[in-house]
């Protein structure tokens, strides 16, 4: 039977980046086609993060013919296939069980500024793998679903809810650091990507609202019927469950590591146990100080142990377990000493999933994963040089007085998006003074995150 040997994709991974995609206020899936196509040459992801895979990986694809294809927003891998009758087999298929890990990491801080990234702090990182399963809308993401809104939780500005797992309706975007709640309410949550149809309202030319999962915009101002109508103008179908969130923040630690015992500055003796997240238990071992002096540090040596999600548990020697324990964290591969930014996983699921990377028969199935980081949301506040209060304003626009004490310091109501185009907030002091856009730089406050613009006056 004939055939060719030729490279084809084995998988992609698309990174999404809402900052460059959307229009200022209006989100990319509802821009015509050509607009589309120009917000997408707006960027380069290379500029802004690099994708490298480790040095385990690298030698996997090389050893089984496969190669990293340069590209403007992806990560594409190339396998070296032959052809049979139309369809694709690799050349090398890899093993079963084989894993592909990327790292990534941050070329422009910048980036935590545009994309709505929650804090990471330190020996933390993003976790992106199809392990998890997740289709949302036809798309394989590598990101966790979203969460759903909970009442006994508190929350930071920019976290993401839905209003159910299921089948969500909205999504809900944090405007402050918020105490537990009975509800997402409107005064203390963005609804994006745009708030739900109220029957009496009052609504302006180009307003947009949700109803039945479709996003309207009103084509006149006035009262609307219940959309759809010939009032509205109907958009798209937005996607709510998917984007980068607190659900894909995890604990990274190294091969080996050492825990502090300075929260039991007494102890003498403690035990350390590592359990795989299948409750296995895959490393132990006890310490203790031969000349009876308190323990300082554990070394900690999970050497030979896959990548995977683990458990580490500290008994002291009182039976009591170290503060901050059990930890729950996923170990890197062997090469990486460090946490990434962000590290990408990609398993050889099994065939009859969506997530596999080919079929029963050994066929590619080419899957394109995606990675959306939505765009960040900040109050815009303008500092004006020279006190104001010297020539009040007669009209301050959509900005109030920050501090009734401060002439200088003006904001939003509300938090507004941040991209490459952002609308046009109006004028300040009766049309004297046109209010700018804020460059994609923020400051996160103790309870809300905010971009600053000084103005001349």
């Amino acid at each position: 039977m004939p055939f060719e040997i030729a490279y084809r994709p084995l998988l992609a991974a698309k990174i999404e980046h809402d900052y460059f995609r959307d229009l200022g206020n209006k989100e990319f899936e509802s821009l015509p086609l050509d607009l589309q196509n120009r917000q997408r040459s707006k960027y380069q992801l290379s500029d802004y993060i690099s994708i490298l895979p480790t040095s385990e990986t690298a030698a996997l694809l090389q050893r089984h013919r496969c190669r990293i294809h340069p590209s403007s927003d992806q990560l594409l891998i190339l396998a070296s296939t032959t052809e049979e009758n139309g369809k694709h087999r690799p050349e090398r298929p890899l093993p079963d069980q084989a894993t592909l890990y990327f790292t990534v990491h941050l070329r422009s801080t910048a980036f935590l500024s545009q994309a709505n990234v929650p804090e990471i702090g330190q020996g933390q990182g993003l976790f992106f793998s199809n392990r998890f399963e997740h289709d949302s809308s036809s798309r394989l993401h590598l990101t966790q679903p979203l969460a759903v809104f909970d009442a006994a939780a508190s929350y930071q500005a920019g976290d993401l809810v839905l209003d159910s797992a299921n089948a969500p309706t909205q999504l809900f975007e944090a405007k402050t650091k918020l105490t537990p709640a009975a509800n997402p309410d409107a005064a203390a949550w963005l609804r994006l990507p745009a708030p739900p149809y109220q029957n009496g309202a009052s609504y302006k030319t180009g307003d947009r609202i949700l109803r039945a999962g479709r996003c309207y915009e009103a084509k006149s101002d006035g009262q609307h019927p219940v959309p759809p109508d010939n009032a509205w103008t109907e958009l798209y179908t937005p996607t709510l469950n998917e984007g980068v969130s607190a659900a894909d923040r995890v604990n990274f630690r190294p091969s080996q590591f050492t825990v502090s015992l300075a929260s039991a500055p007494t102890s003498t003796f403690a035990t350390a146990t590592l359990k795989h997240q299948s409750n296995a238990v895959a490393w132990e071992k006890s310490f203790f100080n031969p000349h009876g002096e308190a323990l300082q540090t554990l070394a900690i040596d999970a050497s030979g142990l896959a990548p995977d999600f683990y458990t580490l548990e500290v008994k002291l020697g009182d039976g009591s377990t170290l503060p901050g324990h059990p930890l729950s964290f996923f170990l890197l591969p062997a090469s990486l000493a460090t946490a990434p930014f962000a590290l990408i996983e990609i398993q050889n699921r099994a065939a009859g999933s969506s997530h596999a990377l080919v079929d029963a028969q050994g066929h590619l199935q080419s899957p394109t994963f995606y990675i959306r980081f939505r765009k960040r949301h900040a109050y815009w506040r303008y500092l004006f040089h020279g006190d104001t209060s010297d020539y009040p304003p007669s009209d301050t626009g959509p900005l109030v007085q920050e501090d009734p004490q401060d002439a200088t310091r003006f904001v939003t109501t509300e938090p507004l998006p941040l991209t490459t185009a952002p609308f046009s907030l109006g004028s300040f002091d009766d049309s004297s003074i046109t209010l700018p856009a804020p460059a994609a730089q923020v400051i996160r406050e103790a309870d809300r995150v905010v971009s600053q613009t000084f103005i001349h006056v």
